[in-house]
């Protein structure tokens, strides 16, 4: 018996077509251009025929570019007329649409998309590459670097710059000065691929003689990318390479010390400069040693902005190196003179504000007497990789002094935390150091979370006649503080969801007393609201905010009970650090459990949902019935019972 052949799907090659409309006088001189799966002629029947107009189909063409074979959008080809100076027609009135229309001849834009096809979409001629010209400090880079190169066969040079300086340009321009034909590009963040590819195809371009290959993931496919097969399928006389490739995949090559066969190619090329970029970032290995080993090249350049280790351990002298920092751009931008009425290059740059402490005279004076070493008088030298240094247990060898920078910070006047003001401005804060070590012991000095808080401040409150507030982050809800003030031992838990009354928070605290308890710990969530605030208009109570004394509602409960007891009170703002710290066993299988389930419902085509925990099972939550909601601590659920049985208050109502 024969089996039927059924083609359930054929293949489809998109088209670019261009039409005009004889006797439509304001279409003169315009054409449409558009893209479409179906003939052309039945495309532009289906726009034109009801409007009964005479339509020319002046051309179709396939929409692949003539190199990869890959498809493009006509989108893609609009892009490419307008960077060629070509109008295009404006909307009517009330529609934000652009028409497909533009004023071209039939045949102009022909050669123009016959131009897109072959170049893969880069525009191949010199008068549409962008013009540039280096900013004072990218010349000095690159004249630096051209003469330590010129002097100094197969050495290494170090751009040392901050973030927007304009490295890919900068390189650029320095290849050309130095007629550089192969150049490979590796780095071990392979996203920032589009940036120097979007410099490529802004200032250089394919009629720069330079052709722009690459196969990390976020350039395939891309217009004007080639793969290495591609470019050697289409070398000339004249062909030179900017390769772009990822240090994962270097270093997984068999060439270069890996398991996997391929970049042989990369392997078996005569490099002139081989750049690496984000320089700080996991190079430091046997295995990017092995793999950098391997590739023959004449100079290599490192880019990097925090060279840190590098410049530590004297990888490079001085006259290997171009800085260019944060204080150097804010004195450019503060100091620049025109002589020819040209704009400020730095005037749109951020400001940056820079602040240091001053050392008292006392520890001047002992620093400038310096220290003896082996009969020798030294001056002293502070090191931060040093000062954060840790032994083998991963602790830090200077316990004590990092304990002592931590209070500082959070108590000496004006240091950055002191204050609750301040600790507001500096919401999310980010702390780098140089060793991962480093990076965990810190993590665990930090990880004092509102529980631990809570829990420590026991060990104070039980030898003083004290009220102590702990301020728990929960501005809408108040989860955290519920969990944390019964888990730490919280007397008083003030939520925003229960609004309080302040009498009931003070009977509470007179009660300890003549129980003869004599301090009293408060747990209070950010958002906590007493019963007078609760019962005014969100407007009035926005107008109140608005014109509010209190850094943060802990200093407004801590002065009402203040004004009514003879107790002192004190207050603790936890802050940023309660979302730190170190996940526990139970954290870890559940963080396990939920990925493995997200993945599984990949696979199975379901998306838009959550991974949630329901009686111990992992569910699939649909993402509309919990996007943009709250889940409120319910005055009346089991929890607060719970906890109102064993003595806590929660300032609502006198205990009975």
């Amino acid at each position: 018996m024969l089996s039927p052949q059924i083609n359930s799907f054929k293949k489809v090659v998109p088209i670019i077509y261009c039409y005009t409309t004889p006797g439509v006088t304001y279409h003169d001189g315009w054409c449409k251009i558009g893209e479409s799966e179906q003939d052309s002629t039945s495309r532009v029947k289906q726009q034109t025929q009801t409007a009964n107009i005479h339509v020319k189909l002046e051309w179709t063409k396939n929409a692949v570019y003539e190199v990869t074979g890959d498809a493009f959008h006509d989108t893609d080809f609009h892009q490419y007329l307008a960077s060629c100076g070509i109008e295009r027609m404006k909307p009517l009135p009330g529609d934000t649409r652009k028409p497909e229309w533009f004023h071209i001849s039939p045949a102009r834009a022909k050669r123009l998309l016959e131009d897109f096809r072959e170049n893969q979409g880069v525009k191949p001629s010199l008068a549409h590459v962008v013009p540039y010209s280096l900013r004072r400090e990218q010349r000095e880079a690159v004249e630096k670097a051209r003469n330590y190169f010129l002097h100094h066969e197969g050495g290494s040079f170090l751009f040392n710059c901050k973030p927007r300086f304009g490295k890919t340009l900068t390189v650029y321009d320095l290849c050309k000065s130095m007629g550089f034909i192969n150049i490979l590009v590796v780095t071990n963040r392979p996203a920032i691929a589009a940036s120097w590819f979007e410099d490529y195809c802004k200032f250089l371009g394919k009629e720069s003689g330079y052709r722009f290959v690459s196969e990390v993931s976020v350039l395939k496919k891309k217009p004007g990318v080639l793969s290495r097969e591609q470019y050697l399928d289409s070398l000339d006389d004249n062909a030179k390479c900017v390769e772009f490739v990822s240090l994962q995949d270097l270093k997984g090559a068999k060439a270069f010390g890996g398991p996997y066969d391929k970049l042989q190619e990369v392997a078996k090329t005569a490099w002139d400069i081989l750049v690496i970029d984000e320089a700080h970032e996991g190079v430091d290995t046997y295995k990017t040693d092995v793999a950098f080993e391997h590739i023959h090249r004449k100079y290599t350049l490192h880019l990097s902005g925090t060279p840190f280790k590098a410049l530590a351990q004297g990888e490079f002298s001085d006259d290997a190196i171009y800085n260019w920092t944060y204080a150097d751009e804010q004195k450019a931008k503060a100091e620049w003179k025109s002589d020819d009425g040209s704009e400020n290059p730095y005037a749109n740059l951020p400001r940056l504000n820079m602040y240091t402490y001053q050392m008292s005279e006392m520890l001047t004076e002992e620093v400038s007497k310096g220290v003896e070493i082996d009969g020798e008088t030294t001056e002293y030298a502070f090191d931060l990789n040093e000062f954060f240094a840790t032994n083998e247990q991963g602790r830090f060898i200077h316990d004590e002094a990092v304990d002592q920078f931590l209070n500082s910070l959070v108590t000496g006047k004006k240091y950055p935390f002191s204050t609750p003001d301040l600790r507001g401005e500096l919401r999310h804060t980010l702390w780098l150091l140089n060793r991962v070590s480093s990076a965990k012991a810190l993590q665990r000095k930090l990880e004092k979370h509102a529980t631990d808080t809570i829990d420590k401040i026991h060990t104070t409150a039980t030898s003083h006649s004290r009220v102590f507030i702990v301020e728990v982050m929960g501005h809408k809800v108040g989860w955290v503080t519920l969990h944390a003030g019964i888990a730490g031992g919280a007397d008083i838990i003030l939520l925003p969801e229960i609004p309080y009354d302040i009498d009931v928070v003070v009977n509470a605290i007179d009660r300890r007393k003549a129980a003869g308890k004599r301090f009293t710990i408060i747990a209070v969530a950010e958002g906590a609201i007493s019963k007078e605030d609760a019962a005014l208009s969100k407007k009035a109570l926005k107008e109140k905010k608005a014109k509010k004394k209190y850094p943060s509602v802990a200093y407004e409960v801590a002065e009402k009970i203040q004004s009514k007891t003879d107790q002192e009170v004190r207050i603790t703002v936890p802050g940023h650090t309660q979302r730190g710290g170190s996940p526990c066993a139970y954290d870890r299988v559940l963080a396990t459990r939920l990925g493995a389930a997200a993945a599984e419902a990949i696979l199975d085509g379901e998306f838009g949902c959550m991974m949630a925990v329901r009686r111990g099972d992992i569910v699939r939550v649909p993402l509309s019935e919990v996007a943009g909601k709250l889940k409120y601590v319910d005055p009346a659920s089991e929890i607060i019972k719970e906890a109102k049985w064993t003595g806590i208050s929660f300032g609502d109502s006198e205990m009975e």
